[in-house]
């Protein structure tokens, strides 16, 4: 990431949508998503809630979410606005 965590985290919760923002240290953030029991879990549009639990594109913790009551939500990409895309735009 260009960005350091502490400055992506505080970027994510100044959005007035969000309520809470946090970081995980395992390879999933299923721990961390029981703890919490989050309302909404979102990713970034590589991933879905609809892929099968064995696939690499499934969104962790979206069969537990959805058992209380939660949802799980895939964020369309926004064209020309990547990491990858800036990362080259400044090389260039």
């Amino acid at each position: 990431p260009i960005h350091t965590l502490s400055d992506r985290l505080l970027t994510l919760a100044s959005l007035e949508c969000v309520d809470y923002v946090t970081w995980f240290g395992q390879d999933t953030p299923l721990e961390t998503i029981l703890d919490i029991k989050p309302s909404t879990i979102v990713k970034g549009g590589d991933y879905s809630p609809d892929a099968p639990e064995s696939s690499k594109k499934y969104i962790v913790g979206t069969r537990e979410c959805r058992d209380w009551g939660g949802k799980s939500k895939s964020l369309p990409f926004v064209e020309g606005h990547s990491t990858t895309r800036i990362i080259e735009k400044s090389r260039s």
